[in-house]
């Protein structure tokens, strides 16, 4: 079993860095083809985790231009929350 390394990489099992996108893609595409059948589902939600943390990023940074350029105020909450109650009152 491979030894865990330095940030939670496992020595023996790593992947270098530097590998141009276009030679990785085909080589994780074999690796997903090598899969056993019971285990596509457990690459499928890495793979969904992935994209999961790409989006959280990406809505984080726009999320702080927002802030930033004042596209997102404290009144601009404030009102939308009135706003909203206002078309959708609690009965």
């Amino acid at each position: 079993m491979p030894e865990r390394g330095a940030c939670g990489t496992m020595r023996g099992m790593s992947t270098p860095t530097d590998i141009d996108p276009k030679d990785l893609r085909p080589l994780l595409h074999a690796e997903i083809d090598r899969l056993k059948d019971e285990d596509l589902a457990a690459a499928h939600r890495a793979l969904m985790e992935i994209e999961m943390q790409r989006l959280l990023n990406e809505m984080d940074e726009a999320t702080d231009r927002a802030w930033e350029s004042g596209e997102i105020t404290e009144e601009k909450i404030a009102e939308a929350i009135r706003e909203h109650r206002r078309k959708h009152p609690y009965r």
